[in-house]
């Protein structure tokens, strides 16, 4: 997957991708307020494989690095930033999931995004069983997340709806960019700006 990113990222197709996001593809990310391109490029894509979800992401990053010292740290705060969002159709709650450079995680269980800034950052951590793998050469940070479906309580992806995002930190003065899969008037934590996945159904 990483070589098709890489593909994909040098490409000239990097434009925003739709609403409806087809299970495999590879999209863009973008200035999540704006829509401007990052200065440093991002994309990302997610798909299912022996029941297991895994959502990837392939960024430019000069200088990569985050200070979290522990899983479920306040990740977001600590530097660089690999993010996914999954919400279940139908539901209210979602899951938001983050992969640091130096292999720290942050699983949280968020049970609406009304009401996301008046719940203790300890009340939103939860246990999906995440696990991460990083790599990074020649500027290109390379970051898996990977979720087993059965401890998000469902069997499959479709009509579930998903966010791809990053926060990319740039030292000496910590200017923050924030990128993502889709453009948002204010904040990420927008349900009805988020992708809708589509399973495609394979022919017989």
């Amino acid at each position: 997957m990483r070589n098709k990113l890489l593909t994909f990222l040098e490409s000239s197709g990097y434009k925003l991708a739709d609403k409806n996001y087809i299970l495999g593809e590879i999209v863009p990310l973008f200035e999540f307020r704006s829509g401007d391109i990052p200065q440093e490029k991002g994309v990302a894509a997610c798909w299912c494989e022996d029941d297991m979800l895994h959502a990837c992401g392939l960024f430019y990053d000069s200088e990569l690095f985050n200070n979290s010292t522990c899983d479920n740290d306040k990740t977001w705060e600590k530097g660089d930033v690999f993010e996914f969002i999954l919400q279940k159709d139908g539901n209210e709650d979602y899951y938001e999931f983050h992969a640091t450079p130096n292999g720290k995680k942050l699983e949280y269980h968020i049970q609406n995004s009304r009401t996301i800034r008046e719940i203790p950052h300890e009340k939103k951590v939860c246990n999906c069983f995440l696990t991460i793998k990083n790599s990074y050469e020649n500027n290109l940070w390379y970051s898996e997340l990977i979720i087993p479906l059965v401890s998000l309580g469902i069997s499959n992806l479709n009509n579930c709806k998903c966010l791809f995002a990053r926060q990319n930190y740039k030292l000496p003065n910590i200017k923050l960019e924030v990128s993502s899969s889709r453009i948002f008037p204010t904040t990420i934590h927008a349900p009805e700006f988020w992708h809708n996945i589509v399973v495609k159904k394979e022919r017989n």
